[in-house]
């Protein structure tokens, strides 16, 4: 007995699957499959567009309701604070982020990029788009930016623009120095101890942060495509492009550390020198950075490196060697 193999050939609900193939006997015979790729209806910008209001004729579309979608090619201009979008007529509806509850799209929608909209009746009353992007890829700078996700650390001591922080509590940041936006100074680093296994962020603003003030998560990345070295250590015409870049600290008895006075390497140790390397990332230019999430810690030990656990050797009941965890505290 012949089987029909279906598959859904669907620009959005409602539109029937068509027939794949028929198998009669374990043989497959393929048929006509024009119809069998699933689509998305796609349109250009109307030329009417402005900044605020974007229109445009998709074919399909007849009524808004939740999970209708489209794609649009914007050739016009660029989105400003509270834009909408109207299809086919039926209606300027507001455009807001998937990722953020609350967010409207602000300047998110560039000339000649692609953007994806799926409608939501639910979200906000009377319904809005949400915005979904399509040009986020590994070529973006936007596909490897990581911004953390809440605003409870606060920092320590003054925070400039386009500082390194790190890790000096559960809540508190350390600005890496004290100095403001100069990037052609000597800059006194600071001499506090913080959390080598803590996180090390990318402050991304030109916005001071008074010392204790709460620092928001705007321009707090985790992640980021190209850290300025110049503002946190007067970083010049030193760094090789695309060789791995390194805090170098001088761990303490306590568990925690403090920056060495030549607090960036690029190349990790062949002797012993008492200091672990904190991989920041990989050189993007001759000052910048492409910081990354996972930051492993180096040292040089019993003629090799190795990763630094701060770990302290204990006697195990079988007489061999166990390793445990320091206070970090």
């Amino acid at each position: 007995m012949a089987q029909n193999v279906k598959i859904a050939g669907a620009s959005y609900e409602d539109v029937p699957a068509v027939v794949l193939a028929t198998t009669d006997g374990g043989t497959a015979t393929f048929v006509d499959a024009t119809e069998a790729r699933p689509r998305l209806p796609w349109a250009i910008v109307d030329s009417t567009s402005t900044s605020t209001v974007f229109t445009a004729t998709v074919d399909g579309i007849t009524e808004l309701k939740s999970g209708v979608c489209c794609i649009l090619w914007n050739n016009k201009v660029t989105s400003a604070s509270g834009c909408t979008l109207n299809i086919n007529g039926l209606g300027a509806k507001p455009i807001y982020m998937t990722n953020a509850a609350a967010t409207r799209v602000t300047t998110q929608f560039a000339i000649n990029y692609t953007f994806g909209f799926i409608y939501n009746e639910t979200r906000v009353s009377g319904g809005c788009w949400d915005l979904v992007y399509l040009f986020n890829t590994n070529d973006n700078t936007l596909a490897y930016n990581i911004r953390r996700g809440n605003g409870t650390y606060k920092s320590l001591t003054a925070l400039y623009r386009y500082q390194i922080l790190l890790t000096y509590s559960d809540t508190q940041l350390l600005p890496v120095n004290a100095v403001s936006n100069n990037t052609g100074t000597t800059k006194a680093l600071t001499t506090e101890e913080f959390d080598p296994f803590g996180d090390i962020y990318y402050y991304g603003s030109t916005t001071t942060v008074s010392a204790g003030a709460n620092i928001g998560v705007t321009y707090l990345y985790a992640q980021y495509a190209s850290a300025d070295l110049r503002y946190s250590f007067n970083i010049g015409k030193t760094l090789t492009a695309h060789k791995s870049v390194y805090l170098v600290a001088v761990p303490q008895a306590n568990g925690r550390a403090r920056l060495h006075s030549s607090p960036i390497a690029q190349d990790l140790p062949t002797t012993e020198d008492g200091l672990i390397y904190i991989r920041l990332g990989r050189a993007y230019s001759t000052y910048q950075i492409q910081l990354d999430q996972n930051k492993p810690i180096y040292y040089y030990k019993d003629d090799a490196v190795r990763l630094w656990t701060n770990a302290v050797e204990t006697a195990a009941p079988s007489g061999g060697i166990c390793y445990g965890s320091s206070d970090k505290r």
